[in-house]
């Protein structure tokens, strides 16, 4: 838009601002406004591109710990399985060793029934003896 310049006229009436003053000052006010514009410009590109890179990096920050917590789920799961395998062949060792105990005691409860009866045998057999010899 063009600005319409107001010529001040002295006492003896010259002219107080030249044609030439007013162009160098519309040409500078031209040069800054543009300089503005370019210096916006360059804020606005600087500002996107921090904005892109802190997007990038909170992306790759929340990609690592994704990543973290995935590897911290699974060594977990690898140490609870871990326990679990543990006190299942805990558990089966104790029922094993109870289990032969067991069959131990059962073996020896065994033993002297047939040991008792063997002996009962003896006796009766003794008594037969003793009793078709009498007779």
């Amino acid at each position: 838009q063009e600005m319409k310049h107001v010529v001040l006229l002295s006492n003896d009436g010259y002219q107080t601002k030249s044609d030439e003053q007013y162009q160098l000052i519309q040409e500078s006010s031209k040069r800054q406004q543009q300089q503005l514009q370019e210096f916006h410009k360059r804020e606005v590109q600087q500002l996107a591109d921090s904005i892109g890179s802190q997007q990038q990096q909170l992306e790759e920050r929340q990609h690592q710990l994704l990543q973290e917590s995935d590897d911290r789920q699974q060594q977990q799961l690898q140490d609870f399985n871990e326990r679990q395998a543990q006190q299942l062949q805990e558990s089966t060792n104790k029922q094993l060793k109870q289990l032969e105990m067991s069959h131990e005691r059962h073996q020896q409860q065994l033993q002297e029934s047939n040991e008792r009866q063997r002996q009962q045998l003896q006796n009766f057999n003794e008594r037969q003896s003793t009793a078709t010899s009498r007779v």
